[in-house]
């Protein structure tokens, strides 16, 4: 298969497995709030646990397709032409004009589709995609019920700032495609937090309640 192997046969990015991530920053937090001398205060905000998780990616490298079998070889992941030095729009990261939800990304103008019986100029993974900023939490206090069972509260929110991480899919790349380039997915949340490629969840929060005894 003359796509087979993505991270070395077309000596481009590796876009297999989602290995190529060049920046990956997390931060991980613990905070307990104090005890206060005021016993209402103490009672409403003392002994909680703060625990946030600060996440900072850099995006996944993508691979522009023609779409078509323009060699006609019957292989499969034909790559377009790159005509454009600068691949990405000039309103990049914002608002598609006819389409909603929709982020513009990519330049059309920047790619062509191959003539026919030949392969396209591009290689594998040569365009970065939408990187990823997402702020996760969680919070919990632990009560005592008598002497030896404890009640603990416990909340998780997953993008507690709902921020938009544009995620452009698969189709999206396919130069034939009339959306090609645009960002018309999310890779927040739980799924979209690891891969990068995956669409995710806007803002998640759960509750939990445990008795221990």
């Amino acid at each position: 298969d003359w796509s087979s192997d993505v991270c070395s046969s077309d000596l481009g990015n590796c876009t297999s497995g989602n290995a190529d991530v060049r920046h990956y920053f997390t931060a991980n937090m613990v905070f307990n709030t104090p005890k206060f001398a005021n016993r209402t205060l103490n009672m409403l905000a003392g002994g909680w646990q703060i625990a946030p998780i600060l996440q900072l990616k850099s995006g996944n490298f993508l691979t522009i397709t023609s779409g078509t079998d323009r060699a006609l070889t019957t292989a499969s992941g034909q790559t377009a032409n790159q005509v454009l030095g600068d691949v990405y729009a000039t309103d990049k990261g914002k608002p598609c004009a006819n389409v909603s939800p929709c982020v513009n990304y990519l330049n059309k103008a920047a790619f062509q589709i191959p003539a026919l019986g030949t392969y396209g100029t591009m290689r594998y993974g040569t365009v970065q995609g939408p990187g990823l900023i997402q702020l996760n939490t969680a919070i919990s206090r632990t009560f005592n019920v008598g002497e030896k069972r404890t009640l603990q509260l416990r909340g998780e929110a997953f993008n507690v700032p709902n921020h938009l991480n544009p995620l452009i899919p698969a189709a999206n790349l396919n130069v034939n495609s009339a959306l090609f380039g645009l960002a018309t997915a999310d890779q927040s949340g739980i799924a979209g937090q690891v891969g990068g490629v995956t669409s995710g969840d806007y803002r998640v929060i759960q509750l939990a309640l445990k008795l221990v005894f």
